[in-house]
């Protein structure tokens, strides 16, 4: 990498195209903005609003049962292993009665 701060030559024969730039302002103060205007006309102009949308509404809730909670609980039945539960916990309620030392550094 070069430590010149020089553009290298083929940077500056590169010519940008021209932009053809128009004011709006004229000499004369009389005419000064004829050129630009907002368009008035009822086309352009925003309608007014004669009543207020409705407020959105919630979408209403898909229930295929009424007590949902109660029916998937008994459904899938989750508990039925509950003497392997037990047994996992007593484990670990046996293991972590186990007194543990500090290591001091």
């Amino acid at each position: 990498m070069s430590i010149d701060q020089e553009l290298p030559p083929e940077l500056l024969e590169k010519k940008l195209p021209y932009i053809k730039v128009i004011t709006c302002f004229n000499d004369d103060e009389d005419d000064q903005y004829i050129n630009c205007q907002t368009p008035k006309s009822s086309q352009y102009l925003i309608p007014k609003i004669l009543s207020c949308p409705p407020a959105p509404k919630k979408p209403k809730r898909v229930s295929s049962c009424s007590s949902c909670k109660r029916k998937l609980i008994d459904e899938f039945n989750f508990f039925d292993e509950q003497e392997e539960i037990e047994s996992f916990f007593r484990f670990v309620d046996v293991n972590s009665t186990k007194k543990r030392r500090r290591c001091l550094v």
